[in-house]
């Protein structure tokens, strides 16, 4: 990828299913290597049990959509767009549901291990408050070389910014709407899983699309449940922020004010550590702790800077760690991995977001897209 270029920007206005044809359209020729990508990770060492795993995740992918109409309408529109079986695309969406709740069969599988951060700060330009990004997921190149921001304008739906990639028609991984409120979504590890569960993009969506502050989110997330266990992590323009982990039972949450305790920092850990319902790769509790070791080393640097904005945090974050002078029992891995897609702040009361761009690692190189 061409470090220097700009950040492809679709706008979709009106009826969704429309728009999700359109969508579809678009990413016909560049939506196969990810779609491919993502299957191959459902590829384990273990041959034999690669050939029992994939039928089996074939089973589990095909009825989801029975109790979702709306995703299900859309998924349709969207695979039209793209001359493939809906189940092709709801596979492909669905895999990281997949690959949370392997653990629960498969506990000492070499598991993809992924290391997303979430930073959030208040700006000082205008006191505005903002939600620094870090995604973190092993598809690479099949991300970085088709990525893109959508802008959706849909009928009967706040407004929704976007960043994501070809192959993603829902706004669902890192995303605001005009109403002020942001969404990061985390993976996490349990023994959770309930076929009947949302999708987790689905669900996403339907925060974005309805929801406008704390209130209205904590009801929406009350009367869901979830396919398997995942992390959002939700900022507010009034300065609150949510910590939430969801799954089949329920979920639990988190609330701060970030205007008493700006600023924040979260990744893939779980709210509560119980030891019946945790199976997690190995090592994967070490990995956070450390990461977030590293992040707060970066936001004291942010707190101590002249500059506290948007621009100054996506910086920071985006830096890699200079280690070679660190002892050993102080070293640390960065919040940035091999696998970090993508590197932004979501400013929504500013109606602003930055991205740096390039290949991944999204590691800061002297310039950031607005």
């Amino acid at each position: 990828m061409d470090n220097n270029k700009s950040l492809p920007f679709i706008e979709l206005i009106g009826n969704p299913l429309e728009n999700f044809y359109q969508l579809g359209l678009k990413d016909r020729s560049t939506y196969k290597d990810l779609y491919g990508h993502l299957t191959d990770l459902l590829h384990l060492p273990h041959s034999k049990i690669t050939q029992i795993l994939m039928p089996f995740a074939q089973t589990f992918f095909n009825p989801i959509t029975k109790n979702y109409p709306e995703l299900d309408q859309n998924i349709i529109a969207y695979s039209e767009g793209l001359e493939v079986n809906k189940n092709t695309v709801l596979q492909s969406l669905l895999i990281p549901e997949a690959i949370s709740f392997m653990s629960k069969w498969l506990p000492g599988e070499l598991l993809p291990i992924f290391g997303c951060s979430s930073y959030f700060f208040i700006d000082k330009t205008h006191e505005n408050i903002g939600h620094g990004r870090i995604l973190d997921f092993p598809v690479g190149q099949y991300y970085s070389k088709n990525e893109r921001a959508i802008l959706y304008r849909f009928s009967n739906s706040n407004k929704i910014f976007s960043f994501q990639t070809s192959g993603i028609p829902y706004p669902s991984l890192t995303a605001m709407n005009d109403k002020g409120v942001t969404v990061a979504l985390h993976q996490k590890f349990s023994k959770s899983f309930d076929i009947n569960g949302i999708p987790i993009f689905e669900l996403i969506y339907q925060i974005l699309k309805h929801c406008s502050d704390k209130a209205s989110v904590i009801e929406l997330i009350k009367s869901s449940r979830s396919i398997t266990t995942w992390g959002l992590y939700i900022s507010f323009s009034d300065g609150q922020i949510l910590e939430i982990d969801i799954n089949e039972k329920g979920a639990l949450f988190n609330e701060f004010n970030l205007k008493a305790t700006s600023p924040l920092y979260f990744n893939n850990n779980l709210i509560k550590q119980n030891p019946n319902l945790l199976i997690q790769p190995y090592g994967f509790n070490n990995y956070c702790k450390m990461r977030e070791k590293s992040a707060k080393q970066k936001l004291k640097k942010f707190s101590n800077s002249a500059s506290k904005t948007d621009q100054s945090i996506l910086k920071i974050m985006s830096e890699s760690s200079n280690q070679k002078k660190i002892k050993s029992k102080n070293w640390n891995l960065d919040c940035l991995t091999p696998a970090s897609l993508v590197s932004c702040t979501l400013t929504p009361s500013s109606g602003k977001a930055l991205y740096i761009l390039g290949d991944h690692p999204k590691i800061y190189q002297g310039k950031i897209l607005e």
